[in-house]
């Protein structure tokens, strides 16, 4: 049983041997090597702390575990990886562009339409003061007559009898 957990090899303080460390650090790489890239002392002290418990059953779940923060902060994302982070902010970046662009161009059609329309009132206020001068001057320049001196078209009317009716 304990050929099962302790390390096949170990050097000879019974920390994991050379050989161990670097079939380690070969997984670590074949199954982080896509998402970072290290130098190779960084993937070791990787290797180190996956192997530091000494117990082999656990080190299957260490590799497939994300890096330990110390050992993140050393780390860099792959390029393939941060290039898809770029590709991906440049489009976000351009469709942001995009809506922004169709806003303005919205904003300068709604500008023009609220010009057009401030045309077109001026024009209906300038068409609406000619009448008024018209309607004014026609009233200022023909005489009306007094009511008193009209006659009452009904005092001469005469009064027909209405024989379609009857």
């Amino acid at each position: 049983m304990k050929d099962c957990i302790r390390p096949a090899e170990t050097d000879r303080a019974g920390a994991s041997a050379e050989v161990s460390l670097r079939e380690i650090v070969r997984r670590l790489q074949d199954t982080w090597g896509a998402t970072y890239v290290g130098e190779a002392i960084i993937w070791r002290m990787w290797a180190n702390e996956v192997t530091r418990t000494l117990d082999r059953s656990t080190w299957d779940d260490a590799i497939r575990a994300p890096p330990p923060s110390r050992i993140l902060k050393l780390l860099r994302a792959s390029d393939s990886r941060m290039q898809e982070h770029l590709n991906s902010i440049n489009q976000s970046t351009h469709m942001a562009l995009d809506c922004v662009n169709a806003s303005i161009a919205e904003a300068v059609r709604l500008r023009n339409d609220w010009d057009a329309y401030g045309r077109r009132l001026e024009c209906f206020e300038i068409s609406l003061q000619t009448r008024k001068a018209q309607i004014e001057s026609f009233l200022h320049h023909i005489d009306l007559p007094h009511p008193d001196e009209l006659a009452d078209p009904l005092e001469n009317m005469e009064n027909v009898e209405d024989i379609e009716h009857q």
